[in-house]
């Protein structure tokens, strides 16, 4: 299955899908905020009246942040969800591209994710919120294409060109302003080399320039091209240069609706483009196509074009290099005319300052004037240089060299300046006036903190050790439980500890890890070990070993018992040292255990550490001279126990059990006894993901069958597997399918069973299963609180109480640490009777919003009819991802759980013709409360990629009342209206039976919500199914007459995107003329979002299933 790469994070989308009621895991404590970061922009959109955007860095992500025309942050959001690396630390977000929105919005793209797609282009809208996102594949996927130019054209329709090289275009593609491609287009196909790409600005088109080269068998020539692409892709017109003086090809390409098309090409074209020319070639043309003039620039030397600005009503500018290092800069204005004036010297400076190595950076003001970036003859980084409309120099600023700068509404500029030796800041520079300092821009950001640790006593105490990102601080804090308050805090200052190790006992919390701290004198980082106790009473310390290390220490760890005491071990390449702390804080005994350290050239490895309350601790070695693992056991006073090698190897960490024993795990499972006899090793096919024991059993998260995590897709199975302690032997096995695993823990309870919590994305599974026999007992999923997450730590604690140690990433505040907890974990979920009333309407999954189920239950029938408004697994913002299915089954009553058939309806043509159902999978529909349900679905293998799972679904539209036991109360019998609990349910017309809509009520929001399940208009090559839904909403009133906006919404993936991604693309008017009969009018926009609906209308007339029941 392909997955669409995550690039920017996901939103909940709160369009026709409603909210819908709260989930069960909660987030008990507020967001952790780290110190607020600057941001340092990196790329500025166009300033306009409303502000600009800009791209940049908040702690090495990149972020996009919008600001006010006087510089006041106004949204923000983080648009990397992986701090995978993909932006330097200096100009993050440099390989971005932003094109301000006439709506306030932005267009945003980044590099992708995965090896199919080159970039991924962005759609935020004025607040910050992700409306769609849609990834351009790349044609060659053995190298990643990047977008390497966004535009717009004067249709709304947005075209980016792709390439590995900055002015070497490989695609064109065009895409509408909902995110759907309509064009692509491989360069290859129209011309040799696409230079430049630049938007019709009056027209649906865009305008490439390059050349087209033509071999004979005497020469090789290379023309001028110059061609129009229309909306849909294909060539319009093509310009060809005549020029038969010598070899050419366009260098520079510029296109405004007052001046049409200038062209800049090089005589003798080669590969460099920026090879000197004493003669250059302008054309001129018309939007058109029509050549207004081709004439020679001529200069007295050798001459490289570096770059123009855009094109105004009087010409454009042009920057120009001459001579060798250091070279001479110029600019010079060139009329519409052809006509070139006198080139002016700027003043220190040896070319521009390229970013991208390739153009020049360099803006156009309103007066004329120019703003571009040169490097300079003396000194380093770049030079920010301000030329009036005849070329003389207004302003200079030194700025970083690897950001770009932005032009305001009043043609003032914004320059980046610091970098490497000096914290980054803005600055606003104007002409003829001092740059001034602009902190604005330098916006303080919200962030959470990156990296957190935590530990808790016995008694459910609780120290945290977090590490902020400014200044290398960690805090450690200590609370008497989970849900007080901080009772102390210490600041570690200057210490960013790494892989540490915290521990809590009834009197002390410990610490253990390293830091590095800089040197003066020896003017270089030392490595620091710091092994330290606190009183758990006031924060006062207990005991320190802090100690500065040679080298850095392989193993470190520490232990604080329950008597008191604290052991702690540190193991460095040459010694092991064991260090026991008594009560008081008196060192009680310190040696070092040469045997677990191995020799000076082949020092030993340790893997892994084990402590029980009695300070005993079983480590595991591996000696790197005789490839032999040994597992050892110290007792607390730091002598041997036992030393036993392990045979058959592969096992790299230990867990004290039952009856003084220990159990090692890897790619196998052993058990040994406290003499250090094995009593049993099984053997695995892959290795232990996770573990827990129970007095009889060792349960083990086996990673997937026949493979790691790590592929290209990944395996789809992981095992659950119990083995019996006293013998080693299996008892029972259970393997998982999932779409898309991340990352899973399991915890015990007394009775025997398990709880088993993974992360996937943007949601939790939680699954409760019988530690003896493998059955499964309870499943839900639910949003992890974030966008994406990562789990660090799950426990379940006393009274049943889950917790989970998130890493999740936010659209607004970037990678943090989050909190959730679930209450009665491990119970049993009550049940709701499924053949009720009550159990009607809209139901959805709140991460994956934008796609759920209407439920209709037809009492005269006992059916339960459902359908299913999806996408397809690939997902894809396009119409040809929309997928349905309905759902529909037959209970007995009473039923608590509803047995379905996954039925789908295919090939039919919107609004004519009858459909036939085919059954595509099962599933099973149970209702935990009148606002939650939990949907088990199994596709057939050759449906829907056999897809299988379980979504736990919230209620998004209140329905009658509903009780555990379906009793309904009787309403009051009344005057009939139009729009009440009677009108809800499926309709359909007869002549076209196989579509309908399904509609529900908000009465206390007076609002009327429905979905249109049909069909395609035609059949179209990249949707075999040809289906197509809608979703109408809009207020009713006492009348018996509505109103409502239709709306598409794209954008999501099966059971697993959530998407914003939701247009208007119509109007329908219902009339309500008896119980069960109903006109419906639709009127479809003439708009391109609304393809291939485009105009169309009808009058119909529905019947409701069921009857006036």
């Amino acid at each position: 299955m392909k997955r669409l790469p995550k690039i920017l994070s996901l939103v909940l989308f709160a369009g026709c899908w409603l909210n819908g009621t709260a989930e069960p895991w909660t987030a008990p404590t507020t967001p952790h905020f780290d110190t607020p970061a600057d941001f340092v922009p990196a790329v500025f959109s166009e300033g306009a009246a409303d502000g600009f955007w800009a791209v940049g860095g908040v702690k090495g992500n990149a972020v996009v942040v919008k600001f006010d025309a006087a510089g006041n942050r106004l949204a923000q959001r983080f648009i990397s969800p992986e701090d995978d690396n993909s932006f330097p630390s200096v100009g993050v977000g440099s390989d971005s591209l932003l094109r301000h929105l006439a709506d306030g919005g932005v267009l945003v793209t980044a590099p992708a994710e995965d090896a199919d797609h080159g970039c991924v282009v962005s759609r935020l809208a004025a607040d910050g919120s992700l409306l769609w996102q849609t990834a351009i594949a790349n044609l060659d996927n053995d190298i990643s294409e990047p977008c390497r130019r966004l535009e717009l054209d004067g249709s709304g329709t947005i075209w980016v060109a792709t390439g590995r090289y900055s002015r070497r275009f490989l695609q064109v593609v065009g895409l509408r302003s909902d995110g759907t491609i309509v064009a692509s287009v491989a360069v290859e196909n129209v011309m040799s080399t696409l230079i430049e790409m630049r938007a019709d600005p009056v027209a649906a088109g865009v305008i490439l320039a390059g050349d087209r080269i033509s071999t004979s068998d005497t020469a090789t020539v290379a023309r001028a091209l110059i061609l129009r692409l229309n909306a849909e892709g294909a060539v319009d017109w093509a310009w060809e240069s005549s020029n038969a003086a010598a070899v050419t090809g366009v260098q520079e390409l510029q296109v405004s609706a007052s001046g049409g098309i200038i062209a800049i090409s090089s005589f003798d074209f080669s590969e460099e483009s920026r090879t000197a020319k004493v003669d250059w070639l302008v054309q001129s043309l018309t939007l058109a196509g029509t050549l207004r003039f081709e004439q020679t620039l001529h200069f007295a030397e050798a001459t490289r074009l570096g770059g123009t600005s855009s094109l105004d009503a009087q010409g454009l500018w042009m920057v120009l290099g001459q001579g060798d290092f250091p070279s001479q800069t110029l600019a010079a204005r060139l009329a519409l005319t052809g006509t070139m004036a006198a080139p002016v010297l700027i003043a220190n400076a040896n070319g521009c300052a390229r970013p991208d190595e390739v153009r020049c950076l360099l803006a156009l003001r309103h007066d004329q004037g120019l703003w571009l970036l040169v490097e300079p003859t003396q000194g380093s980084g770049a030079e920010l240089v301000g030329l009036d409309a005849s070329g003389s120099e207004r302003a200079r600023l030194s700025v970083n060299e690897d950001n770009d700068f932005g032009v305001m509404p009043d043609d003032r500029a914004l320059g980046v300046t610091g970098g490497y030796s000096e914290p980054p800041s803005v600055h606003r520079l104007g002409f003829d006036q001092p740059s001034e300092l602009w902190p604005r821009v330098a916006a303080i950001v919200p962030s959470r903190i990156p990296r957190w640790f935590e530990a808790f006593a016995s008694d459910g105490a609780m120290a945290t050790l977090n590490t902020v990102s400014t200044g290398g601080r960690s805090h450690l804090s200590f609370r008497p439980s989970e849900t007080a308050a901080v009772s102390w805090q210490v600041e570690l200052s200057g210490v960013a500890l790494t892989t540490p190790v915290l521990s809590v006992s009834g009197t002390v919390v410990c610490l253990a890890g390293d830091f590095s701290e800089f040197d003066p004198v020896q003017w270089q980082n030392v490595l620091h070990g710091l092994v330290q106790c606190w009183r758990r009473s006031d924060g006062s310390v207990f005991w320190q070993g802090s100690h500065a290390l040679d080298q850095a220490e392989t193993f470190k760890t520490i232990t604080a018992l329950d008597d008191g005491r604290v052991v702690a071990i540190n193991g460095q390449f040459r010694s092991v040292l064991h260090r026991v702390i008594g009560s008081s804080g008196q060192l009680l005994a310190e040696q070092n255990l040469p045997e677990l350290a191995g020799s000076e050239y082949a020092p030993n490895q340790l893997f892994s550490v084990a402590f029980n309350a009695a300070g005993e601790a079983l480590l595991i070695s591996f000696d790197n001279v005789t490839s032999i693992s040994t597992l050892h056991r110290v007792r607390s006073d730091g002598s041997e126990r036992f030393r036993v090698p392990i045979e058959g190897g592969g096992l790299g960490w230990a867990v004290f059990a039952a009856a003084d024993s220990a159990i090692l795990f890897g790619n196998a499972v052993a058990r040994y006894a406290s003499t250090g006899q094995r009593l049993w090793r099984h053997e695995l096919a892959t290795g232990v993901y996770d573990s827990a024991l129970g007095t009889d059993h060792v349960w083990l998260a086996l990673q997937f069958e026949g493979g790691g995590f790590f592929g290209d897709p990944p395996p789809q199975d992981w095992v659950l597997m119990g083995l019996d302690l006293g013998t080693g032997n299996e008892r029972w096995r259970r393997t998982f399918s999932e779409m898309f695993f991340q990352w899973a823990q399991i915890e015990s309870r007394s009775g025997n069973r398990l709880a088993v919590l993974q992360t996937e994305d943007t949601r939790l599974r939680l699954r409760i299963v019988d530690g003896a026999d493998g059955r499964l007992l309870r499943e839900q999923t639910d949003g992890c609180g974030g966008l994406f997450c990562d789990l660090r730590s799950f426990r379940l604690r006393d009274g049943d109480l889950a917790r989970a140690r998130l890493d999740t990433f936010q659209a607004t505040e970037g990678w943090g640490v989050s909190v959730m907890t679930l209450a009665a974990a491990s119970a049993d979920l009550p049940t709701v009777r499924a053949d009720q009333d009550g159990v009607s309407g809209a139901w959805y999954a709140p991460w994956s919003s934008g796609q759920g189920l209407v439920i209709d239950w037809i009492a005269s029938g006992q059916t339960l009819f459902a359908p299913w408004f999806t996408y397809t697994t690939a997902g894809g913002n396009d119409p040809s991802a929309l997928r349905w299915y309905s759902l529909q089954g037959v209970l007995a009553a009473p039923s608590t759980v509803a047995t379905l058939d996954i039925l789908s309806n295919e090939g039919g043509s919107f609004g004519v013709g009858v459909t036939a159902a085919r059954r595509v999978g099962s599933a099973m529909l149970n209702f935990e409360s009148c606002d939650r349900a939990n949907l088990r679905y199994q596709f057939d293998a050759a449906e829907n990629d056999g897809a299988t799972g379980l979504v736990t679904l919230s209620r998004l539209t209140p329905g009658v009342a509903c009780s555990p036991s379906g009793a309904t109360a009787v309403a009051a019998v009344g005057s009939p209206k139009a729009f009440d609990t009677s009108f809800e349910g499926s309709w359909f017309e007869p002549q076209s039976s196989g579509q309908g809509l399904m509609f529900t009520l908000i009465p206390a929001a007076e609002t009327l919500f429905a979905t249109w399940f049909t069909y395609d208009p035609a059949a179209a090559a990249d949707d075999p199914a040809q289906q197509h839904w809608f979703s109408l909403q809009g207020q009713y009133g006492a009348g018996d007459q509505v109103t409502v906006s239709i709306l598409r919404t794209i954008g999501g993936a099966f059971d697993l995107l959530a998407t914003g991604n939701t247009r208007v693309v119509g109007t329908a008017t219902i009339t309500r003329t008896a119980c069960d009969h109903l006109t419906l009018h639709y009127q479809f926009d003439d708009s391109d979002v609304a393809a291939p609906f485009r105009g169309l209308a009808a009058t119909k007339e529905l019947l409701r299933i069921g009857g006036c029941e």
